[in-house]
């Protein structure tokens, strides 16, 4: 499966919540959107979560190779600050999860997003464990650590919070983001200065032909597996209405995916990109 680009590009009222098939491209349209200073307003990468023979993993999920994506991330940087746009551009480069590291600071209490679920176990009232953030702009000064802002920590909801208010949207998606601090605090030069090298270089890596054939045939990791049951649930049908969806979803449940888009790599790529295509065709 292909790194995914998902792009934005604020109107007058656009809304955050709503991404549809048209918004999301390969990751060599990102490559050539930086080189034809076209980059949208706003772009989200996700790696690449399944192997296939020619572009291995490279999310950094275990047992992912780490080295992959090292080389991701900088090529994103490299791709960004050769662009034009370098000097007005905001990298965040965040991770979902802590790696298994331990954490010696207990979650603090959250606002819950939504009301509280009378059958959820887990009522989303804390925040999880810290995660590394990086955030990479001209506008940032030189050996900058920046921690909580405020008596609300900054979470993933900030980037949300950043994107509202870049661009003067004044919808908010849950009561978390409504209440996030933002990433101004961090940009703190009054011009792009800091322009940072012209180029990274992550540690070399390709695994061998055999290595990648290997690769094929494993079981799939916890993060494939959430990620074919994730596709299992898209939206069956050209011109489903996305709430109605959600809604019969909590209704009667997710769908569970076919055993044999379990059996290995190789099988659930293939259902994962099928399914996604017909969603995003139907869209």
């Amino acid at each position: 499966m292909e790194n995914l680009l998902s792009r934005f590009r604020p109107g007058a009222h656009a809304p955050i919540a709503v991404l549809v098939g048209s918004h999301f491209h390969s990751y060599r349209q990102f490559q050539a959107d930086c080189q034809s200073n076209a980059l949208p307003a706003y772009s989200f990468i996700e790696p690449q979560y399944f192997a296939d023979f020619g572009h291995p993993e490279n999310d950094q999920h275990p047992p992912s190779v780490i080295t992959l994506g090292e080389q991701l991330i900088a090529d994103v940087y490299n791709c960004l600050r050769a662009s034009r746009a370098w000097r007005k551009t905001l990298l965040i480069i965040t991770h979902d999860e802590h790696g298994g590291c331990y954490d010696h600071v207990p979650p603090p209490t959250a606002v819950p997003p939504e009301p509280p679920i009378p059958s959820q176990v887990f009522g989303f009232d804390r925040y999880g464990v810290r995660v590394p953030a990086i955030v990479v702009s001209p506008y940032v000064a030189p050996g900058t650590i920046f921690g909580e802002s405020s008596a609300v920590p900054f979470d993933h909801t900030s980037i949300i919070a950043t994107v509202r208010k870049r661009f003067s949207i004044s919808q908010v998606l849950t009561a978390r983001d409504a209440q996030a601090p933002d990433l101004d605090s961090v940009l703190t030069l009054p011009r792009p200065s800091n322009l940072g090298p012209l180029r990274l270089r992550a540690l070399p890596y390709a695994p061998s032909p055999e290595t990648a054939a290997v690769a094929q045939t494993k079981p799939l990791n916890s993060m494939q597996t959430a990620l074919v049951g994730l596709a299992a649930n898209l939206p069956p049908a050209p011109g489903t209405n996305l709430q109605d969806h959600l809604a019969k979803l909590k209704e009667r449940g997710p769908r569970p995916p076919p055993p044999a888009a379990l059996a290995s790599v190789h099988d659930a790529r293939n259902y994962v990109k099928r399914q996604a295509g017909n969603y995003f065709q139907s869209h």
